[in-house]
C-alpha cells in the first residue's frame, strides 16, 4: 500500500513537473451558433441560434474564462455576447483571416489562462492547428454543435478534446 501511494504521489509529482498547472493555457473554440438567412453578406443569429448562444452561457460561465475573442462578422459577435454580458469580459474582435496573431494573443496575452473563440467552420480547424492540436476534421457548413477544448502545455505540447452540445429546438439543426 506504501508503495503505491508512493508511486502515485511520484507520478503527480513529475506530472507537475513536465506540465505545470499555471502555464496550461485553455482555449475553448465553438463555432458561430445558428445564422439567419439573410442578409447573406453578414446575418445575425436565427432564433436557434439565439437559444444556442444561451445555452454556451450555462456551459461555460463557471469555466473560469477571461478571455472571449470573436471574428468581426455579426453571428460569432452575437454568439460571443450573452457569455461575455455574464462573465463582465470584452469580446475582443480579430479579423476571421488573422490566425495567427490570434493565436500570437492568445499565447502571449492570456497564458495560463482560459480563453473562448468564437470562430467559423472554416476557421476553427486552422486554429487548432495553429495552437499545435494537429488537424481535426472537416466541420460541414451545417454543423453548429461542436466545442473544441486545446490545452496548450507548452511548444508542441497540447492536447485536444472534442465535444458536441445539442440542438436547443431539439430537432434537425437549421442553418
Amino acid at each position: 500500500m506504501r508503495k503505491a501511494i508512493f508511486v502515485c504521489a511520484l507520478l503527480l509529482v513529475v506530472q507537475s513537473l513536465a506540465f505545470p498547472a499555471e502555464k496550461i493555457t485553455t482555449v475553448i473554440l465553438t463555432r458561430h451558433a445558428e445564422k439567419a438567412v439573410s442578409p447573406q453578406d453578414d446575418p445575425p443569429l436565427s432564433a436557434i441560434g439565439k437559444d444556442r448562444a444561451e445555452l454556451l452561457v450555462k456551459m461555460l460561465e463557471k469555466s473560469g474564462i477571461s478571455a472571449i475573442y470573436s471574428s468581426q462578422y455579426t453571428r460569432n459577435r452575437l454568439t460571443a455576447e450573452p457569455l461575455s454580458r455574464k462573465l463582465g469580459i470584452p469580446v475582443e474582435t480579430v479579423d476571421a483571416k488573422a490566425t495567427n496573431k490570434l493565436v500570437d494573443s492568445i499565447l502571449t496575452k492570456h497564458a495560463g489562462g482560459t480563453v473562448l473563440v468564437v470562430c467559423h467552420s472554416d476557421t476553427l480547424p486552422e486554429i487548432v492547428r495553429a495552437l499545435g492540436g494537429g488537424t481535426i476534421p472537416e466541420i460541414d457548413d451545417l454543423d453548429y454543435d461542436n466545442l473544441y477544448i486545446v490545452n496548450v502545455y507548452g511548444k508542441n505540447q497540447t492536447s485536444v478534446l472534442r465535444l458536441q452540445y445539442f440542438n436547443p429546438a431539439g430537432g434537425e439543426v437549421c442553418q
